[in-house]
């Protein structure tokens, strides 16, 4: 939608009189290194197409995220910010800036115009040809260099147009094929042929399998045996299920079918991938590191956001990161991991895309950590390695609580607190186990109250005047992500006299943590605990700590 939209601006534009049309800005040669940050482009009054020389990265919007390379040219209306990140070493681009001519010319196509749209020019080589001539020179131009570059940009814009056109006949075709994609991912388990998939296409079978391979790079029949023999992998890491039932849930009414396909894709039978020790395991954890880890499972590759959870723990560096809060499916399937963990909040589509290059366990992800350890354990078989961690838990649990006793004995209750950007948050105590429920401080009324009327309350946002409803609460931990940033926010914090009445403040039981402190993992939580045995400074009360 977005594409056929662009070109129709873009066409709209051209067919605008000469004096009415379109007229070029700028043209540069933009490179941006994934060492650095992010580079970003905003314009108020102009439009701006960005053209790939080498590399590849990802521009995110307000309201989208698009690939960028070689074969693809992005579209950036005025008013929509984008910033651009390479995927890995230098991405090179030419950005061609343009508006219309006359202060009211073209305006209203401009508006049609998506915010940020991915297109696929026509004959990608010459346009960057093209856009390397434009770019030698200087604008604005005068003379016979003014009349090249105007010739120059009319073959850029036509180039565009073109291959829009082209790619709109395309995308429908590919789009139904992906409907496909998505049938064989609904009805697996049923008996499906290429000619009923070429059917629900509306395509010839060599055509309908012509697209299908350039969607997937492998066949048709390959592709649905692959997700079959993945379906079955889960059900063989899940279940305890005889092979017959496996195979028939799997779309094999054959048994003996099943095993020879399963053993041409996996390399093994299917008993022997069953019994295939963990540790053996190359597997790819979007989400429950910190339980595998607890497990003694060391995931080959997670996610940024994953991973930044656990900072500065040592096990994590060389854990490879695939993504930031998504996984790059080409990068995914270069591993070819033999499971992949997914937390049951991710979409349905997302589940899909990651089941067609592995198979994949969807564990629940809003629970306690240790009952993630336990379901982890019993989807991978590492039954032994959960008992004896959870048991080296309980240990450590119960060391810290005889040494903390005292202290919460004396101060009773804990408020657990975020300080940033002007702003104060009061955190609910499921996600603070270790200060709540392994130390026994109660959470302060305030809290209390919120949670009897609404129990999934995360962390309530308190306004400076509320403070004074923590005037009884024995100890506070605040919780920081930037030291420097905090230290500035809580010197204004001091100044404030409802604060200084507090009776923690008063007796000097404020603490601060790092921004561990705030991750939800069994392996944090152990690590915290061992923290307070190590450190019990980090809680007596001496004085405000920073």
């Amino acid at each position: 939608m977005n594409k056929s939209k662009a070109a129709a601006a873009i066409q709209a534009t051209r067919r605008e009189p000469a004096e009415r049309g379109l007229m070029l800005l700028d043209v540069s040669l933009v490179h941006i290194s994934a060492e650095a940050d992010p580079w970003t482009y905003g314009s108020t009054d102009s439009c701006a197409l960005f053209a790939v020389c080498s590399g590849q990265g990802t521009a995110t919007t307000d309201r989208q995220r698009l690939t960028l390379n070689r074969n693809t040219c992005l579209l950036v209306a005025p008013g929509c910010r984008t910033s651009i990140r390479p995927d890995f070493g230098e991405l090179q681009l030419y950005r061609v800036s343009f508006r219309p001519s006359a202060p009211d010319g073209g305006l209203a196509a401009m508006e049609r115009m998506p915010r940020a749209a991915s297109l696929c020019p026509a004959e990608p080589e010459t346009l960057l040809s093209l856009l390397e001539a434009m770019c030698e020179g200087d604008v604005p131009f005068t003379g016979m260099d003014r009349y090249n570059t105007h010739i120059r940009f009319i073959r850029f814009l036509s180039l565009m147009l073109k291959g829009s056109t082209d790619a709109e006949k395309l995308d429908h075709s590919l789009q139904s094929v992906e409907r496909t994609i998505a049938y064989i991912h609904q009805h697996y388990d049923k008996e499906i042929g290429v000619g009923e998939l070429a059917e629900l296409a509306h395509l010839g079978v060599r055509q309908y399998s012509r697209l299908f391979r350039r969607l997937t790079g492998v066949s048709p029949n390959h592709y649905l045996n692959e997700y079959r023999v993945n379906r079955a992998k889960e059900q063989l890491l899940l279940t305890r299920d005889p092979l017959e039932s496996i195979a028939h849930r799997s779309g094999y009414p054959d048994e003996y079918y099943f095993i020879r396909r399963f053993k041409e894709l996996s390399g093994t039978s299917p008993r022997k991938y069953a019994k295939k020790q963990g540790a053996q395991r190359s597997i790819v954890a979007l989400q429950f590191v910190g339980e595998l880890l607890a497990l003694g499972l060391h995931p080959v590759a997670s996610l940024r956001e994953a991973l930044m959870l656990m900072e500065n723990d040592p096990r994590i560096g060389t854990i490879r990161c695939i993504g930031d809060k998504e996984a790059d499916l080409q990068q995914l399937g270069e591993l070819r991991p033999d499971v992949i963990i997914a937390a049951d909040y991710m979409p349905a589509e997302a589940i899909a895309e990651l089941s067609s290059c592995a198979p994949t366990v969807v564990l629940k992800w809003d629970c306690d950590p240790l009952e993630r350890v336990r379901l982890l354990a019993e989807a991978l078989g590492e039954r032994q390695a959960a008992e004896k961690w959870l048991n080296a838990y309980a240990l450590k649990k119960t060391v810290v609580q005889e040494l903390y006793n005292p202290l919460v004995e004396k101060r009773k209750s804990a408020a657990v607190l975020g300080l940033q950007e002007g702003r104060i948050w009061l955190f609910a105590p499921r996600f603070f186990p270790v200060f709540y429920e392994t130390l026994g401080f109660r959470p302060p009324a305030l809290m209390s109250n919120m949670l009897s009327s609404n129990p999934h309350t995360r962390l309530m946002l308190l306004r400076f005047e509320q403070l004074e409803e923590l005037r009884e609460t024995g100890h506070i931990c605040f919780i920081y992500k930037s030291r420097d940033e905090f230290e500035a926010e809580f010197a204004l914090l001091s100044h404030r006299e409802n604060w200084r009445q507090l009776t923690a403040v008063r007796e000097g039981a404020v603490s601060t943590f790092g921004p561990r402190w705030a991750s939800y993992d069994a392996s944090t939580l152990l690590w915290q605990m061992e923290q307070l045995e190590e450190t019990p400074s980090l809680l007596m009360p001496a004085g405000i700590r920073l």
